[in-house]
């Protein structure tokens, strides 16, 4: 009989999904300025998941949830920006 998979094991899948397809993504696809964009999405959800779920961050004040949100909104329009000037 198969149990349910626990919550940090689907996101440990998840994670792991998410690293498969960039990796897919990197290889498989061309135009380079949207392969970077689109890794650095997922990187920016894959860092949104680890804060929330293996971080714990989902339990602290709300102030900190805005503050840990806009942090990887601003790192990834930055990463993403200044990538094209390189």
């Amino acid at each position: 009989m198969m149990r349910r998979l626990s919550m940090p094991m689907r996101i440990w899948l998840l994670l792991m999904a998410l690293t498969f397809g960039s990796v897919f993504i990197a290889e498989e696809m061309s135009g380079r300025q949207i392969v970077v964009v689109a890794i650095f999405l997922i990187a920016a959800v894959k860092a949104e998941l680890v804060m929330d779920h293996y971080m714990e961050a989902r339990h602290t004040q709300r102030h900190w949830l805005i503050m840990y949100f806009i942090w990887i909104i601003v790192v990834t329009l930055l990463l993403v920006g200044g990538h094209g000037w390189v």
